[in-house]
C-alpha cells in the first residue's frame, strides 16, 4: 500500500501581495499546442464540462464548461528523463483571459540537496503561483485524498484573494510518488471557491492515465 504521510502541511503559508494580473504561468508559443474539440468528436467544439486524460502530464480530470481550447506546455528537449521537469496543461474559459484553471505537474520533483521532494518543495511551487497570481492567503486546510488502489495523499488546499481586487484564486497541491501536482482555479469576477464546476474540477482529478 502507498501511503504519503506527512506532518508538515499546517505550516502557514507566506502571505504575499505582488501587483500583476490572475494568469497562469506564460506558455511558449513554440512549445503549445492547442485542441479545440471534443475528444470523442475532433470536429464538434466542447462548450460543457468533460472528462479529460493528459499523457503528457499523466492525470485524468474533468474540465468545466467553456474550456474546449486546452493548453499545453511540455518541456523542451531535456536529455535527462530523470531530470525535474514540468508539464502544464491549462484553459481560458470560454476562451478569455481572466478564468481559468490549470494542472502543473512536476516530474521527479527534488529537493535542494537532490533528495526526492517533500511537502516542502510543494508548498514553495505554491508560494510561486500566489506570486503570480498576485493573490493574499484567505484560508488554508490540509487535505486527505484516496485515490483507490491503495494510494493515499496527503496534500494542501489554499483559498486566495486578489491584492485590492475582487478576484479569486483557488490552488491545490499534492506529492504524489515523486511528482508535484499543483491545481488551479481563478477568476478576476470571484465565484471560485464555491463554483460546482472547479469543486468537480478539483474532486475530479486522478493521478494516472488509466
Amino acid at each position: 500500500m502507498k501511503v504519503l504521510m506527512y506532518r508538515r502541511w499546517n505550516l502557514i503559508v507566506l502571505f504575499v501581495v505582488l501587483a500583476g494580473l490572475l494568469a497562469v504561468p506564460a506558455v511558449a508559443k513554440d512549445q503549445e499546442r492547442t485542441f479545440t474539440s471534443d475528444p470523442n468528436n475532433p470536429m464538434t467544439p466542447q462548450d460543457e464540462p468533460y472528462r479529460y486524460t493528459s499523457v503528457d502530464g499523466d492525470f485524468r480530470i474533468i474540465w468545466p464548461s467553456g474550456c474546449s481550447k486546452i493548453k499545453i506546455r511540455t518541456p523542451g528537449d531535456e536529455g535527462d528523463a530523470d531530470s525535474p521537469y514540468p508539464v502544464i496543461v491549462s484553459c481560458d474559459r470560454h476562451g478569455e483571459d481572466g478564468a481559468g484553471c490549470s494542472v502543473m505537474v512536476i516530474f521527479n520533483a527534488q529537493g535542494e540537496d537532490g533528495s526526492p521532494a517533500g511537502p516542502d518543495q510543494v508548498m514553495v511551487n505554491m508560494q510561486n503561483l500566489l506570486r503570480d497570481f498576485g493573490a493574499e492567503v484567505k484560508q488554508q486546510s490540509p487535505l486527505h485524498k484516496d485515490f483507490g488502489e491503495g494510494l493515499i495523499v496527503e496534500g494542501l488546499d489554499v483559498l486566495a484573494a486578489q491584492a485590492g481586487g475582487s478576484g479569486q484564486v483557488w490552488l491545490r497541491g499534492l506529492l504524489v510518488g515523486g511528482d508535484i501536482y499543483l491545481l488551479s482555479a481563478w477568476d478576476l469576477s470571484g465565484k471560485v471557491w464555491n463554483n460546482p464546476e472547479y469543486v468537480n474540477f478539483f474532486n475530479s482529478f486522478q493521478p494516472g492515465t488509466e
